[in-house]
């Protein structure tokens, strides 16, 4: 072999990569909503197809226990806002420390463990119920 050859094999061809040649990993796969206590909420790709979610959101609580919650598609809710990489946001501080505090008194926190800054919900495949509430899904805490 003269000098400065190699034996790899040239590619001649490439293609684009496309998300759909992509395996998924983690919380991709399922539809989550990220709420920091800042007030972020971020609804992934897939919640966003689930939901069929555009231009509003709104948030439930169970009436009888308070702390259990759950997420609908609502145009007169929360208005939400796009990202460049298909997500949707919305900002509401007051809504977001609510959601947490009572999640962390529903799971109350061992002792010297700092309360966490954001929660995860994964967000269920089926609606509550087939009747009044068939377009809402409850928010299942991810740990």
């Amino acid at each position: 072999m003269a000098r400065g050859e190699t034996n790899v094999p040239i590619m001649s061809e490439y293609e684009k990569l496309r998300d759909e040649d992509l395996v998924r990993h983690g919380n991709n796969m399922k539809p989550t909503v990220h709420i920091k206590s800042d007030g972020l909420f971020t609804f992934n790709r897939r919640a966003v197809e689930h939901l069929g979610l555009s231009t509003g959101v709104s948030f439930c609580v169970e009436k009888s226990s308070r702390n259990c919650f759950a997420v609908m598609r609502d145009d007169s809710g929360y208005k939400l806002r796009k990202t460049n990489c298909g997500r949707l946001l919305i900002d509401n501080s007051a809504l977001a420390k609510h959601i947490i505090n009572l999640t962390l008194e529903r799971c109350p926190l061992p002792a010297g463990v700092e309360k966490p800054k954001s929660v995860v919900f994964v967000i269920a495949l089926l609606p509550v119920d087939d009747g009044d509430n068939k377009d809402v899904y409850a928010l299942i805490q991810k740990k």
